[in-house]
C-alpha cells in the first residue's frame, strides 16, 4: 500500500510564507513561499535537483551517483515516484515562478510499500544505508507512532546559500504535519551545514554514525572520500 493525500487537503496550497534577504543584497528583505510543486514544473524541478543536488550532496557526490548514467537515470525516476506522492514543496520569490529551493516529502509507513527497488549499486548503497539508520533508531517504536514525515532530498539553488532559505523549508514541513495529522518529522541528515540548520530549528539528534563506521557495518555503506564525518537521524516532534 501506498500512501496517498487526503482529497480533502487542497492541492496546490501554499504552506508557508516569509521574510528573508534577497540574494546579492542581505540588506534588503523580501517575500518568500513555499507551496507544493504542480505537475507543469516537474521537469523544472528536475533541473534544479540535478544542478544543485545531484553536485553537492555529500552521499550522492562520493558515490560518483553524477557521473553514472543509469544512477542518474534511476534517482530521476526516484524524483518523479515522490511527485507523484503530491508531498514535494518548491520556494519561489515574490512575482517570481524562478526555483529557489525544493524539498522531496514523503510520508514513511510502519505498513506499507516505503522502499524503492533500484539496480545501481551506488544507489543501493545510499538507498540501505538510509534504511539502515532508521531501522536502528527505530523511529515508529520511539516515536510511537504508525507513520512519519521524511524528507528524501533538498536542493536550494547555490546563488541562496546562506539566505535562511534552507531552515524555512524544513520549517514548512510542520503545517503539513499539522495538516496531516502527522506528530513526526523524521530525515536522515548527512551534511554538516544541514545539521546545523536543522538543529537550529528544532530537530533533535536521534542516533549519529560516522561514515568509517557505516564502512566496516557493509560494503555498500562504503562513501569515499566523502566531505561529511558523519551522517545523522534527526527528528522534530509536532505539539
Amino acid at each position: 500500500m501506498l500512501w496517498e493525500r487526503p482529497a480533502e487537503i487542497p492541492f496546490p496550497t501554499v504552506w508557508h510564507e516569509f521574510q528573508g534577504p534577497d540574494v546579492g543584497d542581505t540588506d534588503n528583505l523580501v517575500s518568500y513561499r513555499v507551496e507544493d510543486l504542480t505537475p507543469n514544473r516537474f521537469d523544472d524541478i528536475v533541473e534544479h535537483f540535478l544542478d544543485h543536488f545531484l553536485t553537492a550532496e555529500p552521499e550522492y557526490v562520493a558515490k560518483g551517483v553524477p557521473g553514472d548514467e543509469l544512477a542518474r537515470r534511476e534517482i530521476v525516476d526516484f524524483w518523479r515516484w515522490c511527485f507523484a506522492r503530491r508531498l514535494t514543496l518548491v520556494c519561489y520569490k515574490e512575482a517570481s515562478r524562478t526555483i529557489i529551493g525544493g524539498i522531496l516529502l514523503n510520508v514513511k509507513m510502519k505498513e506499507g510499500q516505503n522502499a524503492r527497488m533500484v539496480e545501481s549499486e551506488k544507489l543501493k548503497g545510499i538507498f540501505a544505508s538510509n534504511e539502515y539508520l532508521t531501522d536502528t533508531f527505530d523511529v515508529f517504536g520511539n516515536y510511537g507512532v504508525s507513520e512519519y514525515l521524511t524528507a528524501c532530498g533538498m536542493a536550494v539553488h547555490r546563488n541562496y546559500h546562506g539566505t535562511g532559505i534552507c531552515g524555512e523549508m524544513l520549517r514548512a514541513q510542520i503545517p503539513i504535519c499539522k495538516a496531516l495529522g502527522l506528530k513526526v518529522i523524521s530525515t536522515n541528515f548527512t551534511g554538516t551545514e544541514t545539521q546545523a540548520v536543522a538543529a537550529k530549528v528544532g530537530f533533535r539528534s536521534d542516533l549519529e554514525m560516522s561514515y568509517d563506521e557505516l564502512a566496516k557495518l557493509n560494503p555498500l555503506f562504503t562513501f569515499p572520500r566523502i566531505a561529511s564525518r558523519s551522517t545523522k537521524v534527526m527528528s522534530l516532534v509536532i505539539k
